[in-house]
C-alpha cells in the first residue's frame, strides 16, 4: 500500500468511525447553535443543555469555581456558572472538554505532549480572538463582520488531528515525529513528506462526523495552507497566524535595547500583509497573551481532570473503590 493510499484509509476510518463524544452526539451541535449570535436561549436553558451530560456538568462546574475565575467554592449551580464564565467561555468549555473526552491520554502513545498540545490550542484561540478583533477594528473589511467565537473555536480545535493520529496510528505518529526531529522541521511539514497531508485533515473529518459547522472544519483543515482554502480565506489566514504566533514569538517578547516596541515574526506579517501595520501597532497586546498563565492553567487543570476521569471509571470497570 502506497503512502498516499495508507492516508486516504486513515481518514476514511476516522469518517466510518470516529471517536465517541463523551457524552449524547447530538449534544454538540445543539450547544454551538444556542452559543449563535442568532440563538436566544436563556442562561437558564443553556444550563439545562449542558446538565444533560453529567460529566460535563462537572467539569463546567471544576472550572467555575478554580482559582482561574477567583470564586473557589462560590458557583453551586451550573446557572451560576454559565453566568459567571459567559457565553464564549463556556463554549470553549464545552469544546474542550468534548474533545479532550473523546480520545482519553490511557489511548495515547507515552511520549505524546498531550498538556503541551493543550496549552498551545489555548494559547492559539486566545491570540486568534485578540487578532481578529484588531482586524476588525481596522475597518478594512467592509460590512462583512468577521466571526471572532468561529475563529476561537476552530483555534481551540486545529491540532485535534495529531491527537487521533496518535492514538489510532500511534507507529505513523512516532515515525512522522522523528522525522519532524531528523529534518529540523514542523510537525505538519514531516506530515507532508511521511503521506502527503497534514493533521488538519484528520482533525476536519472528525469534526465533520459529529455535526460540526463547516466554516469550523474547513479553517481547520486549510490552517496550515491557508491559501488553498475555498472560503473562509482571511479567517483562516488568521488562524494560520495565530498557530504561527504561539509558537515562533521571540521578536514579540523582545527586550533588547532601541526596539520601539514589539515585533511580530515575519510569517505573521506574510500571512496578513493587509493588516500588519495595524497588528504591530497593538503587538503589545499580543505579548500580553503569549505571557498569559491562563493558557498553561487551563491545561493542566483539563489533563488532571480527564485523569480523575478516568481513574474513576477504571475503578467501577473493576469494581474498585476510587480511594484506593
Amino acid at each position: 500500500m502506497s503512502k498516499i493510499q495508507e492516508a486516504r484509509e486513515f481518514l476514511s476510518d476516522i469518517e466510518a468511525f470516529p471517536p465517541k463524544l463523551p457524552h449524547d452526539p447530538t449534544l454538540l451541535p445543539k450547544l454551538f447553535a444556542s452559543l449563535s449570535d442568532k440563538s436566544f436561549m436563556s442562561m437558564q436553558g443553556l444550563a439545562a443543555l449542558v446538565e444533560r451530560s453529567q460529566s460535563l456538568a462537572a467539569r463546567v462546574l471544576t472550572v467555575a469555581n478554580s482559582a482561574m475565575y477567583g470564586l473557589q467554592g462560590g458557583v453551586t449551580s451550573l446557572t451560576r456558572a454559565v453566568q459567571v464564565l459567559g457565553l464564549v467561555e463556556l463554549r470553549a468549555l464545552v469544546i474542550l472538554f468534548s474533545a479532550k473526552g473523546s480520545i482519553p491520554d490511557s489511548k495515547l502513545p507515552r511520549a505524546f505532549p498531550s498538556r503541551d498540545l493543550w496549552e498551545h490550542q489555548v494559547r492559539t484561540a486566545m491570540l486568534a480572538r485578540q487578532m481578529t478583533l484588531i482586524i476588525e477594528g481596522t475597518g478594512k473589511k467592509g460590512e462583512v463582520a468577521l466571526e471572532a467565537d468561529s475563529i476561537h473555536t476552530a483555534a481551540l480545535l486545529h491540532d485535534l488531528g495529531k491527537v487521533i493520529l496518535a492514538a489510532r496510528r500511534p507507529a505513523v505518529w512516532a515515525e512522522i515525529s522523528e522525522i519532524a526531529r531528523e529534518r529540523g522541521c514542523g510537525f505538519a511539514e514531516a506530515e507532508e513528506v511521511y503521506w502527503g497531508m497534514d493533521h488538519g485533515s484528520a482533525a476536519a473529518a472528525m469534526l465533520n462526523a459529529w455535526g460540526l459547522p463547516d466554516m469550523l472544519t474547513q479553517m481547520i483543515s486549510w490552517h496550515h495552507h491557508p491559501e488553498l482554502t475555498p472560503n473562509y480565506k482571511l479567517e483562516t489566514h488568521i488562524l494560520a497566524a495565530a498557530n504561527h504566533l504561539a509558537d515562533n514569538n521571540r521578536s514579540l517578547l523582545t527586550d533588547a535595547p532601541g526596539e520601539a516596541a514589539p515585533r511580530l515574526p515575519e510569517r505573521v506579517r506574510q500571512l496578513l500583509p493587509d493588516y500588519a501595520v495595524a497588528l504591530e501597532s497593538q503587538a503589545d497586546s499580543l505579548k500580553h497573551i503569549v505571557l498569559d498563565a491562563k493558557a498553561e492553567a487551563l491545561a493542566t487543570l483539563m489533563t488532571g481532570l480527564a485523569k480523575k476521569t478516568e481513574r474513576y471509571l477504571l475503578c467501577r470497570t473493576r469494581n474498585i473503590p476510587p480511594s484506593s
